[in-house]
């Protein structure tokens, strides 16, 4: 098991769990109704906004999920992959920068990465964790969420939402959460796409944001800086971890 101690950290990481620390996350469900004739159903939603906006807060709820993550950056694509436990943040992931795999722990805001056998501190914004997290507060501001019907994310059937966002409209509770919401408007656009897939039981399994590439710049089927893609699966799995030693 991966243990976690109280002290500060952040990192590649935290590219995963802020999607799930997102506005949206804690606020009230929006009021629906359950299926009487199956009290453990999820509650039903009576928009898909509602629907959106409960599923981000079954997922938060849960605490934590092996996460999957790439996410299009200036250095190339990033993947990440481990568990993540959502508040307060902390994540043990393996990360694939281009060829090269490296080790990310990220602990409270504090982050850092293992070349070869050294583990070492990473400077802040050198990945792009604010936007990450970004990505999940703006769900709370998501606005024309349409439904676009069913689809499987792997072996697990959802229901596809797709809507837009102004990520300056979306409240911020803190300094904290409007430097994310920045980031991602810096990395991707200020009015992004968000793509929302949710599970048979009520929580998100995929979140995609959109991304804008500056013309002429990339060939058109590269994708472009800005994309972050997060999956979820096993939500509520033990997360522990502990800053490495960088001695």
């Amino acid at each position: 098991m991966i243990r976690i101690s109280p002290r500060r950290s952040g990192v590649a990481a935290a590219l995963v769990c802020a999607v799930l620390m997102t506005g949206a996350c804690t606020s009230d469900p929006a009021p629906s109704s359950p299926d009487p004739s199956n009290p453990g159903a999820p509650v039903a939603a009576a928009t898909p906004e509602q629907a959106v906006g409960n599923a981000a807060v079954a997922t938060t709820e849960a605490g934590s999920a092996r996460t999957v993550l790439v996410a299009e950056t200036a250095v190339g694509t990033v993947r990440a992959t481990g568990p993540v436990r959502f508040a307060p943040f902390a994540a043990d992931l393996t990360a694939t920068v281009g060829a090269r795999e490296i080790g990310v722990r990220t602990v409270d805001g504090t982050s850092w990465a293992r070349f070869g056998t050294r583990w070492q501190q990473l400077s802040p914004g050198l990945l792009p964790v604010g936007a990450v997290a970004g990505a999940l507060r703006s769900a709370s501001g998501l606005t024309g969420v349409t439904e676009v019907g069913p689809e499987r994310v792997g072996d697990v059937a959802t229901t596809y939402y797709r809507g837009t966002v102004d990520l300056a409209a979306v409240p911020a509770p803190d300094a904290t959460a409007r430097a994310e919401l920045d980031e991602l408007a810096a990395l991707a656009t200020p009015n992004p796409g968000i793509e929302v897939w949710v599970g048979p039981d009520g929580r998100i399994v995929q979140l995609r944001t959109s991304s804008v590439a500056t013309p002429g710049t990339q060939a058109a089927s590269a994708p472009a800086p800005g994309a972050i893609t997060v999956t979820l699966s096993d939500p509520g799995i033990p997360v522990e971890v502990t800053p490495p030693h960088t001695g």
